[in-house]
Formats: C-alpha cells, structure tokens, sequence
C-alpha cells in the first residue's frame, strides 16, 4: 500500500521520558482545580451553605402538574 513511500510520523525519535515529581504535579494540579472553581463560583453567584446538624429543611418535591405542592408537606431535620 505504501510502497516506495516514507512513513511520515510526528512521534519523537530519540527523546528520553523525563522524570516527574508526583506529589509536585498532584498540588499544582490541585491548585488549578480551586482557582477554576472558585471562578466557576463567581460566575454562578454561589453562596456557601448556613445549614446546621438539628436545622428543620422543607424538601422540594418533583413537579408533577401544576396543582401539587412545590415542598413536602413535613420538614425533615438535617442529620
């Protein structure tokens, strides 16, 4: 199929793999995953929760039709 042709490749010839520092990477890619959500938080007007162990919450429930309640009719505690 080739015949006569060079094979073209842009894989690196003669390199040697470098060595990498696992726990350097792990923290910088770390550091980037909170700089990026706290842009993402920013963005989407996130605000951090006040919720305590013992607070009473109303749950929302999944919308049926227009005539059901939008909570359920109980408050449950937060555990």
């Amino acid at each position: 199929m080739y015949s006569g042709c060079k094979f073209r490749t842009r894989l690196p010839i003669g390199v040697t793999p470098r060595e990498h520092n696992f726990e350097e990477l792990f923290q910088r890619n770390l550091e980037k995953k909170m700089h990026i959500k706290g842009y993402a938080d920013s963005q989407r007007d996130v605000k951090p929760s006040d919720m305590q162990v013992g607070d009473s919450v109303l749950v929302r429930r999944e919308e049926i039709n227009k005539t059901t309640l939008v909570y359920e009719a109980e408050p449950l505690r937060v555990q």
